[in-house]
């Protein structure tokens, strides 16, 4: 049973945090529909454990892991090629324009599989300055790291996606997708 206490609070929380997060999310999901209800269900998912979470220091970090999570997990789910419109029919693809869309997905699914891989801070800082679009100097602030720090993780993290993907199975892969993550 909820109290009015708890509800003000997750008030409270909701419109101290949303903004933030939902541009994190947008920036890694790339849509703002899916960046808000990303979010709302983060928010719904601390409400309904709200009895079992003890998150008195790291409250900021947790929404954040959890809304990065949600949005890769989401980014892993197959999408639809057309938005939904209601009742209306999907338009008529292209085949190679649809083909050279599924090669983009599969290439950002294959690179976001290696990015999991990689050390905690190296990948934060990876995804801060690919997907957050964030220059070093900005992400050495928020992390309150020195820029050569981030210069020399983005070089590590740089060099361990490379040697994946070309070591592997680099043919084929969609190279403005590569282009965008990689240089």
């Amino acid at each position: 049973m909820s109290t009015l206490r708890e509800e003000a609070e997750l008030e409270s929380l909701y419109l101290r945090f949303q903004p933030g997060l939902q541009h994190y999310a947008a920036g890694i999901v790339r849509n703002q529909s899916d960046a808000a209800e990303i979010v709302q269900d983060v928010f719904l998912a601390v409400w309904e454990k709200r009895q079992q979470l003890t998150l008195d220091t790291g409250l900021k970090n947790y929404l954040f892991r959890a809304v990065k999570n949600r949005c890769l997990n989401h980014l892993k789910r197959p999408s639809l090629p057309w938005t939904d419109t209601g009742d209306e029919l999907p338009p008529a693809a292209d085949p190679h324009n649809f083909s050279e869309q599924l090669s983009a997905e599969e290439t950002e699914r294959i690179i976001f599989n290696i990015v999991e891989k990689l050390p905690q801070r190296c990948r934060q800082i990876f995804l801060l300055s690919r997907l957050e679009q964030f220059s070093y100097k900005e992400i050495a602030g928020l992390m309150d790291i020195s820029t050569k720090t981030v210069e020399n993780q983005m070089t590590i993290a740089l060099r361990y996606i490379r040697e994946q993907l070309y070591g592997s199975k680099g043919g084929g892969l969609h190279q403005a997708t590569l282009k965008r993550y990689l240089y």
